[in-house]
Order: C-alpha cells, then sequence, then structure tokens
C-alpha cells in the first residue's frame, strides 16, 4: 500500500500553489500594474535591496516565460510526430532530429501568426480553442481509457491507479500537461491594471 501514497507530493504542490495565487491576488488588488512582481518587488522591498531584488525578479520572470512557451511548442511538436506515428507505424520510424523538426515548425507558425497574422489571431484563436474542446471530449478521453485498460494485464483489479505499471507514464503525461497551467499563475497579475473598477 506504500506504492499509494504517491498523491502526497501532488497535494502539498496543489496547496502550495493556491498559496502563491491568493498571495499574488492580494498584491494584485493592493498595486494593480501592468509591470508584474518585479515591479512590486521594486515598491515593496527594503530601500537597501530594492534594485538587485527586482533585477532577479524581472529577469527570473523573463526565464520563467521563455520556458513555459518553449515547453509548449515541444510538446505540440512532439504530439504532431507522435500523429504521424500513429498513422504510419510500419513506414515511419521516429527520430530526435525530426521531433526537434516539428517543434522548429510550431515555433515558425506561432511567430508568423503573432507576427504578420495579428487581424486573424482571434479568428484562430477561437478555432483552436473549439477543435480542442472537441477532439478532448470526442478522441482523447476515450482513447486514453482504452489504453489505460488495455495496456494492464489484471483487468479485474484497480492496481494499476498507483502508477506501478505501464499505465504510469499516460497518467504523468496527462498531469504534467497541467502543470504548466499552473507554472504561470503571476500572467492574471500583469493584467490588474487593465482591469476597471466598478
Amino acid at each position: 500500500m506504500e506504492r499509494c501514497s504517491n498523491y502526497r507530493p501532488s497535494v502539498l504542490s496543489f496547496l502550495c500553489t493556491v498559496a502563491i495565487v491568493c498571495s499574488l491576488a492580494e498584491v494584485a488588488s493592493i498595486y494593480p500594474t501592468a509591470g508584474g512582481p518585479y515591479h512590486w518587488v521594486a515598491a515593496l522591498a527594503p530601500p537597501e535591496t530594492r534594485s538587485p531584488a527586482a533585477w532577479f525578479t524581472g529577469w527570473i520572470s523573463i526565464g520563467g516565460q521563455t520556458l513555459l512557451t518553449a515547453s509548449s511548442a515541444l510538446a505540440a511538436g512532439l504530439q504532431l510526430q507522435s500523429l504521424i506515428t500513429l498513422n504510419h507505424p510500419n513506414s515511419y520510424s521516429p527520430q530526435r532530429w525530426q521531433g526537434m523538426l516539428c517543434y522548429w515548425a510550431i515555433l515558425m507558425y506561432s511567430s508568423a501568426t503573432n507576427i504578420w497574422g495579428s487581424k486573424v489571431s482571434a479568428t484562430v484563436n477561437n478555432i483552436a480553442d473549439h477543435l480542442y474542446l472537441l477532439f478532448w471530449t470526442e478522441i482523447i478521453m476515450p482513447v486514453e481509457s482504452i489504453v489505460v485498460i488495455e495496456l494492464h494485464q489484471m483487468r479485474s483489479t484497480g492496481r494499476f491507479l498507483c502508477w506501478d505499471s505501464k499505465p504510469e507514464s499516460i497518467v504523468h503525461v496527462r498531469f504534467g500537461s497541467q502543470a504548466t497551467l499552473l507554472s504561470d499563475v503571476d500572467a492574471a497579475t500583469e493584467l490588474a491594471k487593465l482591469v476597471r473598477n466598478k
């Protein structure tokens, strides 16, 4: 039964994320700014550490935003390569460099859309949202459920729920993709100045 205690780090991580979100919401309500966390550090830090603390906070924020963008594009590129592998299992053998090409293709598409397609950006986002909802509910959820059941040898028990067999990777992928959503909680605080008070 020890192997079923894997949920504890997730619960702790969730609680810490909620605490961070609540503290950022409190600061955003007091000091609404489009500048983000480094502006709050500059406003709230002691005078002797104000400049270096704001500098480090700003660069950490830039690094976090860069990593978040890179991980999203990498996940999309690897999913594209996985779809090619699933559709052509006998004729296509995936290579690492091909995954990197898919990653660069996703980055080029995103860059071109942001640079030259600003007028169609809202339409593209709406189409992507609708396709995501359609594919999630109609395809991905049933396929993941079938894969989890089919990969497990002992179908009569729920033993695989403790992540000690092949479905472990599927569960980690699903939770890992949700982790990127929780890693960028400061983005909403950067929009605090744009919200009207009534």
